[in-house]
């Protein structure tokens, strides 16, 4: 939770570029060049996230409920997942702190799990009961 996501972007960014550089320069002309990369931000939101959906499935207890809603919403700072957005968003509306923030949140989620080709099937359910004003939205 101590590490900014601003300066694990910006490493990303400058590790990316350092990268690009080296495979072009010693690329043929004309030839196609794929290289793996995996940002270390995605990696921090993923376990953030990992962690607060955990949290959020296993205990009611509002103080282990507000520190998943922080590693939530850090997960956030670091990418923009549709899986982080919607644990940020099924934590806000549990605890019942923005309701109206949850619902916006969900329909991020929604429309980027469309653009990355996710089905948002189950994220348009809990937004469904979200909007509804379901006490409970999950099964």
């Amino acid at each position: 939770m101590t590490i900014s996501a601003d300066s694990i972007k910006r490493s990303d960014s400058l590790a990316l570029s350092r990268m690009m550089k080296n495979r072009l320069a010693s690329a043929k002309n004309g030839s196609r060049i794929v290289f793996p990369f995996v940002r270390t931000a995605q990696y921090y939101c993923g376990e953030l996230n990992n962690g607060a959906w955990r949290l959020y499935t296993l205990t009611d207890k509002p103080e282990l409920l507000e520190k998943a809603l922080g590693w939530a919403a850090h997960a956030n700072d670091f990418c923009e997942l549709p899986q982080a957005m919607d644990t940020f968003a099924r934590l806000l509306y549990k605890q019942q702190k923005n309701r109206e923030k949850a619902i916006r949140l969900e329909e991020k989620a929604i429309a980027l799990s469309k653009e990355y080709g996710i089905s948002p099937k189950a994220f348009e359910e809990v937004l469904q009961q979200m909007k509804q004003g379901a006490s409970e939205i999950d099964e």
